[in-house]
Order: structure tokens, then sequence, then C-alpha cells
């Protein structure tokens, strides 16, 4: 990843069996279709997957195909580290550059095991967890260099930002405090998070 930009990368959730016959899971291409309609039917009924059209007399598709830079299926936390973070870490945040992983999602989706882990069981940390022990390893190797690490770990929920770092908040409280972050522009225009750790 590194310098190159933006990447949407797919995570999805582990599961034994999924509604095949209307999302259609191709890791080695990284796409993921979509059918509905009498694609999803003939899908479900044994046949090929419908080519993807334009629409049909009615003018509507019943098939969509999505692809992404990567889709990680039935992934576990250290191949999705490899695939999403190892390269920010060591190919920018290292060399002074800032680095972003966004997790989104809809609630109960795994955000927060993929972003943190499970806590109880170190083989199943998450992003956040390696991510700081690799940046550590990093700068301990580079003892010619002199470096200052900072961290920002925050979360939107309910159109409210919250600073992850300040320690457990009520999410259900609202005006500020309890790790509540207020975002500002500068006279440059620039945004910024005030009081942020």
């Amino acid at each position: 990843m590194g310098r190159n930009g933006v990447k949407v990368i797919i995570r999805t959730r582990p599961t034994a069996s999924f509604a095949t016959h209307q999302l259609q899971i191709n890791p080695d291409d990284n796409t993921i279709t979509v059918y509905s309609g009498a694609a999803a039917i003939a899908v479900a009924s044994g046949g090929n997957s419908p080519s993807k059209t334009d629409g049909g007399p009615s003018n509507r598709k019943d098939c969509w195909q999505f692809k992404f830079h990567q889709v990680l299926h039935n992934a576990g936390q250290d191949r999705v580290y490899e695939a999403i973070a190892r390269d920010i870490v060591h190919g920018s945040v290292v060399d002074g550059v800032n680095g972003t992983i966004l997790a989104y999602g809809q609630t109960g989706a795994g955000k927060s095991f993929t972003m943190i882990g499970d806590t109880r069981n170190y083989q199943h940390r998450g992003i956040a967890p390696r991510a700081i022990a690799q940046l550590f390893e990093e700068v301990e190797n580079r003892i010619e260099l002199q470096y200052t690490v900072r961290v920002s770990y925050m979360e939107i929920y309910n159109d409210r930002i919250y600073d992850l770092l300040e320690g457990q908040s009520d999410r259900n409280t609202g005006g500020g405090g309890n790790g509540e972050l207020v975002v500002v522009e500068d006279a440059r225009g620039t945004a910024q998070w005030l009081n942020i750790n």
C-alpha cells in the first residue's frame, strides 16, 4: 500500500453459509457479485451465473459486479493485517508519512474485531495492536534515527466523533466530554480535532 493512495479492501465476515444464490464472493479476482430477480433464481437452481447486462426490456438490472483492490473472504487476523496494514506501517509511517486505516460497516459487521481483535487471545489480536507492535519493532531497528510516535484512534458513531484512547465513554450521553471530539477548521480551511490524544 504505502504511498499509493486510497485502496478499498473488503473483509467478509467468516461464515460457513450465506445466500450464495444472491451473493457471490470471489477472492481470486477480487469481486463480489450481487444477484436479484431472475438472476438469483437462475443461480439458485444450479444454472450458470447470468451475464452482467445493462438491463432487460424493463431496463432493470438483476446482476451487479463490484471489483475491489482485494477481497478477504474467511481470512484470519494475520492475513488481514498483512493485506491491509503492514505496508502502511513499514512503507509510510516509519518514514514520517501519515497512515490511515478506516474500518467501515454497519453495526455487528466486525469492525471492532478487525481493528482491536480478541484481547483474550494473542493470535486474534487486530490491526491496531499489530500495527503498534510493528511500529516499535521498526523504530528499534532504525537506531540511527530518532522518532516521536503519535497515535490517534477515533470512532464516528451516530454523527459524533469519539477519542478511543480517552477511555470508555457512554455513547448515549450527548454534549461533549467523555472522549467526544469537536472538529474545527483553522484559518487555512484544514479540519482539526480539538483535544485528541
